[in-house]
């Protein structure tokens, strides 16, 4: 199914093992990108590339391989999908309660168009031929800069989102803490609401 991939990654001069594409396609069979795009592509970033000079290239080849993906509707995606009703309820089981589910339906039936087209604008993309994406975005310094105390907390499994994001960040927030959480990914909110409950508490205790 990703031979071709392999094929773009190979042109592109992504010096790809073998062993480094059989371990993207055990950590796809895993689940630890299912139906996510940004995920995948980090996923396939974090496993195949291993000298961050290359990274250009491999976006290169990403866009090669996908090309046209983005041009897919979400309606269109989950017909195709059919995902068995049993998996999504367990999965929704494992991280919400039936009023929080409640609650998403609820916002879901009024339409996801604004969400999705959040992500169709945003110019925070990996570069395509032709589009710089991310690269031809220019932001004054005065207007990255967070004066505030800030908290962040950062699910350490969080593969959409990873660790390595957080290099540097105290550049642009000089009274920066950051939590670390082990165990949490993506949905760290979900996973771990007591933990998340007790760090905003204390930070508002220390700060007010």
């Amino acid at each position: 199914m990703f031979r071709p991939f392999l094929e773009q990654l190979r042109q592109h001069a992504v010096p790809v093992t073998l062993r480094e594409y059989l371990g993207f396609l055990e950590a796809l069979k895993a689940g630890l990108a299912q139906f996510d795009a940004e995920g995948f592509y980090y996923l396939a970033r974090t496993t195949m590339v291993k000298d961050e000079r290359h990274i250009d290239r491999f976006d290169r080849a990403f866009a090669a391989a996908f090309k046209g993906l983005d041009a897919i509707t979400p309606q269109a995606m989950l017909e195709a999908v059919d995902l068995p009703a049993e998996w999504l309820q367990a999965l929704a089981e494992k991280h919400l309660t039936e009023e929080e589910r409640a609650k998403y339906r609820a916002l879901w039936q009024r339409g996801l168009h604004g969400a999705c087209n959040y992500y169709r604008a945003t110019p925070l993309v990996p570069p395509r031929a032709g589009d710089p994406g991310a690269e031809a975005v220019q932001i004054p310094e005065h207007l990255c800069t967070i004066p505030m105390p800030t908290r962040v907390l950062w699910g350490a499994d969080d593969f959409a989102l990873l660790p390595g994001l957080l290099d540097g960040l105290e550049a642009w927030i000089p009274r920066l803490e950051i939590r670390r959480i082990a165990g949490a990914s993506h949905w760290l909110v979900h996973e771990q609401p007591e933990r998340v409950t007790a760090e905003l508490a204390q930070f508002l205790q220390e700060k007010l």
